[in-house]
């Protein structure tokens, strides 16, 4: 429970506090992102080194980490630490908000694309004698996509809010010659989009000041197809969008939409994401990955 007092101790007889927390979504939930708010009260933060773990792996949040304390005013014992390892935001952006990366060793990145349900661990040691302090409140959020892969044949219920899109991680195996993203019992239209080793890009950033439509990042999408030829423009009842060995996409560059290469299917991590293109109505549907294979592999 907290606040969790911080027992005074030294290199020899290191003193220290575990916290707690259960993430408790479906085994399905994939760890998406990972961010740590921690609040604490020491009156040598420097004497701490602090570890976040999950599953088998693990992150140091503060190694040790001094103070900076400020001309003509008393030593800082109170410290709030901010912690987001996403490489994206620009340092301006991440000095502005108080974002701070992890001192490593890991990262909070290491527990992408890992199950999320589970023991989430937190133990802040002291090995310096003399000080005491308190962990005030531990502020840990697990953002999570679900492995749609997992739930086979049956697939699964969506429902999307105004505006909202949800992302879903598929493990494409080695063998698949073609992947199916079968959309049906949909209320309304939506748009679709497959991405390889990482999410669709297709919503402005806090930091991106010059966001407009051509800054789109993804492989395959609905918003391109062309229903005069039979492809599924993601309107309802039902659709499929069809990726392949066969009709390999045209990948968008992230810096020329006019840019592209040719991306057929392989075996790895697969995204696709589902948005809501209506800012007034809310739309469920139900949505399921199938594979096509080469049973000569």
């Amino acid at each position: 429970p907290l606040p969790g007092v911080i027992p005074d101790g030294s290199a020899v007889a290191p003193g220290g506090v575990s916290i707690f927390g259960v993430y408790m979504g479906q085994p399905q939930d994939y760890v998406q992102k990972v961010t740590v708010v921690s609040t604490i009260y020491h009156q040598e933060i420097g004497d701490l080194w602090g570890q976040l773990s999950h599953n088998r792996n693990a992150v140091v949040l503060n190694n040790h980490t001094l103070a900076n304390p400020l001309p003509n005013q008393p030593y800082p014992t109170n410290f709030v630490f901010q912690y987001d390892d996403d490489l994206d935001p620009p340092e301006e952006y991440r000095e502005r908000v108080g974002m701070l990366f992890t001192d490593g060793p890991g990262s909070l990145n290491d527990f992408k694309w890992e199950p999320a349900m589970g023991v989430w661990q937190l133990d802040m040691v002291d090995s310096a004698m003399s000080f005491t302090g308190v962990v005030h409140n531990l502020s840990l959020t697990v953002e999570s996509a679900k492995n749609l892969g997992l739930f086979g044949g049956r697939g699964i219920d969506v429902h999307l809010e105004p505006g909202e899109s949800e992302d879903f991680l598929i493990d494409v195996p080695f063998n698949a010659t073609n992947m199916i993203i079968q959309v049906k019992d949909m209320t309304g239209p939506i748009d679709v989009y497959i991405r390889k080793d990482e999410e669709p890009k297709i919503e402005k950033e806090e930091w991106d000041d010059d966001w407009d439509e051509s800054k789109k990042v993804y492989d395959k999408s609905t918003i391109d197809a062309d229903p005069a030829t039979g492809e599924w423009d993601g309107s309802p009842p039902r659709g499929e969008i069809h990726y392949g060995l066969e009709e390999p996409a045209n990948r968008r560059s992230p810096y020329d939409p006019d840019e592209t290469e040719i991306l057929p299917l392989s075996k790895g991590r697969w995204f696709v994401t589902t948005d809501n293109p209506d800012d007034l109505n809310d739309v469920d549907f139900h949505i399921r990955v199938i594979f096509e294979y080469d049973i000569s592999l």
